[in-house]
């Protein structure tokens, strides 16, 4: 029997889908790249996202089972000695409220992990390791932790500090920052990233949103989520991981993730405050990963002329696709940008050259 065009198109669907399910993210690109119905292609993309993507599937199936998964609302209510007072925001896996830690008399942030996945293990283990991460790097740029328990019916929460301020992505949703502001942030930003690698903590979701900038100025790092920790090993292999404009050329090809993987989502960051945009874009998630592992970094100048030529310099680094090109360490990061921030020296000396080959005619940043 002849297939009805709806059941045809279904059909097509499905066979595509389950064809590059299996693919690897810049694989999947060449593929989506290639059909040429672009609303098949659309439809192909949302598929995998929600394949991949633990949040993006877990949103569906709330959408899906509403009156299973209710919208949780723990207000006026009392999670251990701790009083929730008001919903901050939340995702897939948890939910942030602002609270009353009765013992101490202090506002705290109180992350609760989602009713639907407190039989889960693998979560409750995922959420354990964010309490791990971020508590192990006594930093002043990555937020405090201050407990972590569980409630009555068997759901965990952390307790962190609660930060009167902004994200960074809601300062760059109004507009470009001023290039010594953006300096500041992203200067504090490596301070703490040094601080969590020399602690052998990868952060892995280094973004904006993931940045508080407390009305003083002072930058906090948050959500150790997906955070890779040197002793544990929790990454699910067709899972992709963090915010797709942040993510590192050789993570898409499925290679060893390190410390300078972390400096590529700052320089990412970096150019996003001096331009308002990210430095790689598409029309969906493959293309964006294609510009990534292939696209040419736009010209900061052609972008914005008043960056700093060293400035410029320092995020060419940053975005360098090859791991090896990039700043060896965060503390390198620093240096440099200490040059711009009490303008020492306007263009200062490299103190190290790439595998040791002899110095650079012309200067270049620190750390190479």
């Amino acid at each position: 029997m002849n297939r009805s065009p709806l059941s045809h198109r279904a059909h097509r669907i499905q066979e595509v889908f389950h064809e590059l399910a299996d693919l690897e993210p810049l694989e999947r690109s060449h593929r989506l790249n290639e059909l040429d119905d672009p609303v098949l292609r659309d439809e192909i993309v949302s598929l995998l996202a929600s394949h991949d993507g633990v949040a993006e599937l877990q949103g569906f199936l709330g959408r899906l089972r509403p009156s299973i998964d209710p919208p949780e609302n723990l207000v006026a209510q009392d999670v251990a000695h701790y009083r929730i007072e008001e919903k901050m925001g939340g995702g897939g896996m948890a939910t942030v409220y602002r609270a009353r830690d009765a013992r101490l008399g202090r506002a705290v942030a109180l992350k609760v992990l989602s009713p639907h996945l407190s039989s889960d293990d693998s979560a409750k283990k995922r959420f354990i390791q964010e309490a791990r991460a971020a508590s192990a790097c006594d930093h002043p740029n990555i937020a405090v932790v201050h407990d972590i328990g569980e409630t009555d019916d068997g759901r965990l929460f952390i307790a962190m500090a609660l930060y009167e301020g902004e994200t960074l992505a809601e300062k760059i949703a109004r507009g470009a920052l001023r290039p010594s502001d953006a300096v500041d942030y992203a200067r504090q930003l490596a301070s703490g990233l040094g601080r969590a690698h020399r602690q052998g903590i990868i952060h892995r979701d280094v973004k904006p949103a993931n940045v508080i900038v407390t009305e003083d100025n002072m930058v906090k790092l948050v959500d150790f989520g997906i955070a890779k920790m040197a002793d544990v090993h929790l990454t699910k292999t067709r899972m992709t991981l963090g915010t797709v404009r942040y993510m590192r050329p050789e993570q898409i090809r499925g290679r060893r993730v390190d410390p300078r993987s972390d400096l590529w989502s700052l320089g990412v960051v970096l150019f996003e405050m001096l331009t308002g945009q990210p430095p790689f874009q598409g029309r969906h998630e493959q293309a964006i990963m294609d510009e990534i592992v292939h696209g040419e970094l736009v010209p900061l100048p052609s972008l914005r002329a008043d960056v700093p030529e060293w400035l410029v310099r320092i995020v060419g680094r940053l975005l360098e696709k090859d791991p090896n090109d990039r700043y060896a360490t965060a503390e390198n990061v620093v240096v440099d940008l200490d040059q711009l921030i009490f303008g020492r020296r306007q263009y200062p000396t490299a103190t190290s050259s790439p595998r040791g080959s002899a110095p650079p005619s012309r200067s270049t940043p620190s750390g190479r």
